[in-house]
């Protein structure tokens, strides 16, 4: 179901990530900040993988009440920020975590993960985009 938005992100990021949290079934604030047309289409395909495979962990693994979703154009990049009110101790040992930083790895971009126990989860993606 989630692969099937990834044309809507190419042309609308914002309104893509919009729609992806609009069917999460929990509380989500999400923003996109210094939204840009010109982010590349594998950049924006990657960001909605990103947005939507952390989105799922979260409701599967963490007993979370609320996520954060964060989208920033930035310098030379796409920085995307999902963050959870739930358990923590996620770790890279499943396919969806290493999945996404695998796809960020291909793309050039950076990862990283804070998940202490009992303190929920904070996943940081940063993904260069060329310009």
């Amino acid at each position: 179901r989630f692969r099937s938005q990834l044309v809507p992100l190419m042309f609308d990021p914002d309104a893509a990530v919009d729609d992806l949290v609009s069917r999460l079934p929990m509380t989500v604030d999400a923003s996109m900040d210094g939204a840009d047309d010109r982010l590349p289409s594998p950049v924006s395909a990657a960001a909605y993988y990103v947005t939507s495979e952390a989105c799922a962990n979260t409701l599967k693994h963490s007993a979370a009440s609320r996520i954060r979703v964060n989208l920033t154009v930035a310098e030379g990049g796409l920085g995307i920020r999902v963050a959870d009110d739930g358990r923590g101790g996620a770790a890279l040992a499943g396919n969806g975590l290493q999945g996404i930083a695998d796809r960020v790895a291909a793309l050039g971009g950076t990862f990283r993960l804070d998940s202490p126990l009992g303190a929920g989860t904070s996943l940081e993606v940063f993904l260069p985009c060329g310009w």
